[in-house]
């Protein structure tokens, strides 16, 4: 499914990041771009951490931010960003998180088979290794394409 849902654009890695509001909206961006989701999908995903707290923060240096399928997805998608320096989203035990990967689905089988993915994705710590590291887009979009 990750192969369908995003592409090399929707990647950007070291990015000069300030705080896990920025990062959400600099994800977020990367799918409005590219036709995905509306401006009001970011607000949505911000909004949610505000009032819920760091759920998104997943995993260890990763966090997941995304909000309910809603009027403002306009389809499908999932982006990747990789901050210069880790940023604290405000979870005890994951931060500082170093990758973060935006979701945005249509309905909600899809996000769970969209999440299923990422999650494959997540238990190749080879990978993520290699992500969080990675200055190459294409390199990072090769190695999504072959998991």
């Amino acid at each position: 499914m990750l192969k369908k849902v995003m592409n090399k654009d929707m990647i950007r890695l070291k990015v000069d990041l300030n705080s896990w509001e920025e990062a959400i909206k600099f994800g977020g961006e990367l799918l409005q771009k590219a036709g995905y989701i509306e401006n009001e999908y970011i607000e949505k995903m911000i909004e949610n951490v505000k009032k819920n707290g760091s759920y998104i923060v997943v995993a260890p240096g990763i966090a997941m931010p995304h909000a309910k399928a809603d009027e403002y997805v306009l389809k499908n998608g999932v982006s990747i960003v990789t901050p210069k320096v880790p940023l604290s989203f405000g979870h005890d035990t994951n931060d500082p998180v170093k990758l973060i990967i935006t979701l945005a689905s249509i309905d909600p089988n899809i996000h769970l088979e969209i999440i299923q993915d990422v999650v494959t994705l997540l238990s190749n710590h080879d990978a993520i290794a290699m992500i969080e590291a990675s200055n190459d887009s294409n390199e990072v979009i090769q190695l999504i394409n072959t998991i």
